[in-house]
């Protein structure tokens, strides 16, 4: 057998500005941006070659190819590239239903592998949904579930799904948030609450 040294390189803009530029931004208005390139892709989309093929209001589709280089060491696309793809479209569906000004994170991910990515899988592409469940003093809450399909030789789709509650906040009050769960904090013992079903 022989070894092959494969290579790969990539390139990126500083995330930094491409975030500024999102502040002044619906969340809808800027990943329509980033989707047609008017503003840069995030280096995470470069490096792991995912990228947004749609964008609406409360839904947004990441797709890949799962390649070689997304491989783990037991010969198969590391559940990271799912996971992250299962992240990325369920953030930024909630991301399009947020005015200028606001952020979000996601505080806690939970993932059930059903069958394993290989190079052969083909295309595999992520859709978040999102829609406002409800209101109150600490912001809105958004449901958010997503959906992966696979497609296989043209012919058959798998479904994966996961549920998602967020609350969004002000820019501070996300990071404030995040600085909390950091510190140890309980999340039931914060103003906003996440949950996966």
């Amino acid at each position: 057998m022989a070894d092959e040294t494969r290579s790969r390189t990539i390139a990126w803009k500083d995330p930094v500005e491409s975030a500024k530029a999102g502040l002044t931004l619906s969340g809808l208005d800027y990943l329509r941006k980033m989707a047609s390139g008017e503003l840069p892709r995030p280096p995470i989309g470069i490096l792991m070659d995912f990228s947004i093929v749609e964008v609406e209001k409360g839904k947004v589709t990441f797709a890949v190819q799962p390649a070689e280089f997304h491989y783990n060491p037991i010969g198969v696309v590391h559940g990271g590239l799912a996971a992250t793809l299962c992240d990325s479209a369920m953030g930024c569906a909630v991301q399009t239903m947020l005015p200028a000004g606001t952020g979000y994170t996601t505080v806690d991910l939970s993932v059930t592998y059903l069958r394993p990515l290989t190079r052969e899988t083909g295309l595999y592409a992520y859709t978040g949904y999102s829609e406002v469940t409800g209101s109150g003093s600490g912001g809105t809450e958004i449901q958010s579930f997503g959906i992966g399909l696979e497609h296989r030789l043209g012919r058959e789709w798998s479904l994966y799904a996961q549920y998602l509650w967020f609350r969004s906040a002000t820019p501070a009050s996300s990071m404030a948030l995040t600085n909390s769960i950091a510190a140890g904090a309980k999340l039931d013992a914060l103003p906003w609450h996440w949950s996966w079903r």
